[in-house]
């Protein structure tokens, strides 16, 4: 039944702009983002504990797989907190992943290091956002305004999550993980955000 469901053809996207979609995945933050055949998934989901890697498989791939969703351009991780990441070992087990994308902040609890190991296995490319990259195909983009940084002594890891603004037909969205307001201030200082 799963390979029916991961060979199918999915649904598209909006043709003009794009829908992003927070799935209730029951613990923690999984946004999709699609439009046309394009779909990045935005964090993966998780309970605390970091023994739970089965969560994707029973949470996240069934809510993608509903909604057509058989292959990902990328899989964005904003920073590694269980209940951004653990989704995310499912979905690059389980369906082709053009790239895992990740922040330069440092690895708490090895969550990076796990995921591109998993993700090397799948021989799927792991990129790690420099602020000021982007991303881009013919008609969209996301550019990437806030990766890793100081280790703050409050919400530190939080702290240094991607910051990421994508852009397709005049439309944006704005992804900012789990930051806090000193980075938002950052943001807000250096004109990135207005």
């Amino acid at each position: 039944l799963f390979a029916f469901f991961a060979l199918r053809s999915g649904e598209s996207g909006p043709a003009r702009g794009f829908s992003l979609e927070a799935l209730d995945v029951g613990q923690g933050d999984a946004l999709l983002l699609r439009w046309a055949r394009h779909a990045v998934l935005v964090d993966g989901g998780g309970p605390f504990d970091l023994d739970a890697r089965d969560f994707g498989r029973t949470r996240l791939l069934p809510k993608l797989l509903d909604r057509g969703v058989t292959r990902l351009d990328g899989a964005l991780l904003t920073h590694p907190h269980p209940d951004h990441a653990l989704g995310l070992f499912a979905v690059l087990e389980e369906l082709p992943v053009g790239a895992l994308w990740r922040s330069t902040g440092e690895d708490e609890g090895n969550l990076f290091a796990a995921l591109e190991a998993v993700a090397r296995k799948r021989s799927v490319p792991v990129v790690t956002l420099e602020t000021g990259e982007a991303v881009r195909w013919s008609n969209a983009s996301l550019k990437v305004l806030h990766s890793g940084g100081l280790l703050r002594k409050k919400d530190g890891i939080n702290n240094q999550s991607l910051v990421v603004l994508f852009e397709r037909d005049g439309r944006r969205a704005l992804l900012t993980g789990d930051i806090g307001a000193a980075t938002e201030e950052g943001l807000l200082a250096a004109g990135l955000l207005h």
